[in-house]
C-alpha cells in the first residue's frame, strides 16, 4: 500500500507528462527513439545479466558477494556503454537516417548508470522495504517527467525522450543509494559472482530473446515505413505498456520478493498465485477492455488529430496486452522457484514465430498491422505457457477460472452498459447531442463508476480482505 501510495502520484505525473511531451514532439520524433535503440537496446538487456533477480531469489547473501557484484556490473556496464559509440554506424546505416548518430552514442551513459543502480535498488525489494522503493521510483519520476516537459517545450526534440530516460536513472541511482546507506567495498573476487551469474545468465538470455522478438517491428517497421509511419506503431505499443509498466509494475514488485520468500512452501505458492491472478484480473482487464472501446474517440482528442493512425495498432495490442498481463504470475514464480531457464525457452519459441510474422507483416504496407502478431502468436504462447506453469506448480484450470470469474463478469457488464451509452450519446451516432470532450469524460467516468459499484456489491469480501492487509 506504501508502494501504490507513492506510485499513484508519480504515475499520475507520468501520464500527464507523456500526454504533453507527446503534444508538443512529432511522430517522426518517437520513430527516430525507436530506431536508435534497436542495437544498443539489445545490448542493454545484458547489462544487469540477471542478477537483480538473483539476488531477490537467494535465501542468504553478504556484504562481500554484494561488493563483487556491483564492481563487476560496474565494469560491464562501461564496457557496453564504450560499445555504444561503434554501434552508431552500424545503425545510421541500416536506417539511413544520419540524426541517429549521436543520439546512438548518448545512449552509453544508460548502461553505465543501470549497472551501478541494480545493487542499491535490489536490496530494497529484497528487505521488502516497498515504502522506501515508492519513494526512490516516485522521486525519479517526477524529476524525469518535469525535465522532460521542460526539454519539449524548449524544442529539444527526440533529445527529449532519451534526456527523460538519462535523468530517471542518475536521479535513481542517488536516492537508491541515499536510502539503503549501502556502499560498495574495495573488494572483489570472480568466485563470489559465479552463483549470481549462474542464476541470473538464463534469465539474461531470456530477456535477449523477448528483446529480439520485441524491437523486430521497429527494425522491419523502420526500414518499411518513414520514421512518421513507424511512430504511430511506436505510440501504440508506448500506450498499450501503460497498465504493465505503470501500475501492475508495482504488484509484481511486490509478488517476485514474496514468492522467493515462500518458494519452498507449495501449498502457499499456489494458494498465492490464484490470489495474485484474481488481484490481477481486477485491475486489467477493465483497464484494456476499456481501452479498446474508447480509444477511437480518446486518442485523437488528448493527443491530437495527427495521431488517429494510431487507434487500429493500439487496440489490436489491447487485446493481446491483456492476455500477457494476465500469465504475468507464471514467470514470477518460475523464476522465483528457480526455473529460470523456462523462460528462456519460452521466449526462445516467441523468437522464432514473432520475428518472421513482423517481417510480414511489415510488407502489408500499413504500420498497423505490425501490431497482428502479438495478437495471434505472442497471445496464444502466453495461454500454452500458463497452462505449463499450472501444471508444474499443481494449480487447475478449474482454480484459476473461479478466480478470474469475478473480474470477467464484472468487465463484460461494464462494456455492455458502455455501448448503450455510445449509442445515446456518441457524437458520429447517438439519439442525444453532446460535444465530443462532454461524450468522452462521460463514458470514461461511467465505466468507472460502474465498475466501481460492481465490486462494492459483489465483491466486497475481497476489498475487506485488501484493506486488512493494508492495516497489518
Amino acid at each position: 500500500m506504501w508502494l501504490i501510495a507513492f506510485t499513484t502520484v508519480s504515475q499520475a505525473v507520468s501520464w500527464v507528462s507523456t500526454l504533453i511531451v507527446a503534444r508538443l514532439l512529432v511522430p517522426a520524433d518517437y520513430g527516430l527513439m525507436a530506431m536508435a535503440t534497436i542495437l544498443t537496446g539489445y545490448v542493454q538487456v545484458f547489462y544487469t545479466m540477471g542478477i537483480g533477480s538473483a539476488i531477490v531469489q537467494r535465501r542468504e547473501v553478504t556484504d562481500d558477494e554484494l561488493s563483487s557484484v556491483f564492481w563487476a556490473l560496474l565494469f560491464w556496464g562501461t564496457a557496453l556503454g564504450s560499445l555504444c559509440f561503434a554501434l552508431a554506424y552500424p545503425t545510421v546505416a541500416i536506417f539511413d537516417e544520419p540524426g541517429l548518430f549521436h543520439v546512438t552514442q548518448a545512449v552509453s551513459v544508460l548502461f553505465i548508470l543501470g549497472t551501478a543502480v541494480v545493487v542499491p535498488s535490489t536490496l530494497l525489494k529484497r528487505d521488502m522495504r516497498f515504502k522506501a522503493v515508492g519513494l526512490v521510483t516516485s522521486t525519479s519520476v517526477l524529476v524525469s517527467c518535469l525535465s522532460m516537459i521542460l526539454m519539449a517545450y524548449l524544442g529539444a526534440g527526440v533529445w527529449t525522450l532519451l534526456g527523460g530516460h538519462i535523468i530517471r536513472t542518475a536521479v535513481e541511482l542517488g536516492m537508491a543509494l541515499a536510502v539503503t546507506r549501502w556502499r560498495p567495498r574495495l573488494h572483489f573476487s570472480h568466485q563470489e559472482t559465479k552463483p549470481y551469474l549462474r542464476f541470473g545468465l538464463p534469465l539474461a538470455g531470456a530477456n535477449s530473446l523477448n528483446y529480439l522478438y520485441r524491437r523486430s517491428p521497429d527494425f522491419f517497421g523502420g526500414r518499411a515505413f518513414s520514421a512518421t509511419g513507424l511512430g504511430y506503431y511506436s505510440m501504440a505499443i508506448q500506450l498499450s505498456h501503460i497498465p504493465n509498466d505503470k501500475i501492475l509494475s508495482v504488484i509484481t514488485s511486490v509478488a517476485y520478493p514474496v514468492f522467493s520468500k515462500i518458494q519452498s512452501d507449495d501449498w502457499e505458492c499456489r494458494r498465492f498465485y490464484l490470489r495474485l491472478s484474481q488481484l490481477v484480473g481486477f485491475i486489467v482487464m477493465p483497464i484494456y477492455c476499456g481501452a479498446f472501446f474508447v480509444a477511437g474517440d480518446v486518442i485523437p482528442l488528448v493527443l491530437g488529430p495527427q495521431w488517429e493512425q494510431t487507434v487500429l495498432p493500439f487496440q489490436i495490442l489491447c487485446l493481446a496486452m491483456l492476455v500477457s498481463t494476465l500469465a504475468r504470475p507464471n514467470e514470477l514464480i518460475n523464476t522465483a522457484q528457480g526455473r529460470p531457464h523456462w523462460g528462456f525457452w519460452f521466449n526462445l519459441a516467441n523468437a522464432l514465430t514473432m520475428v518472421p510474422a513482423f517481417y510480414v507483416a511489415a510488407t502489408w504496407g500499413h504500420p498497423g498491422y505490425l501490431a497482428v502478431p502479438w495478437l495471434l502468436l505472442n497471445a496464444p504462447a502466453y495461454v500454452v505457457f500458463a497452462g505449463v506453469t499450472m501444471r508444474r506448480v499443481g494449480v487447475s484450470p478449474r482454480a484459476l477460472f473461479e478466480h478470474l470469474q469475478a473480474p470477467f463478469a464484472a468487465t463484460i457488464t461494464m462494456l455492455l452498459v458502455l455501448t448503450g451509452l455510445r449509442y445515446l450519446f456518441a457524437p458520429a451516432i447517438g439519439l442525444i447531442p453532446i460535444d465530443q470532450i462532454s461524450y468522452v469524460a462521460m463514458i470514461v467516468l461511467a465505466g468507472v463508476a460502474y465498475y466501481s459499484a460492481w465490486l462494492l456489491l459483489h465483491e466486497r469480501r475481497f476489498l475487506v480482505a485488501l484493506l486488512r492487509l493494508a492495516q497489518v
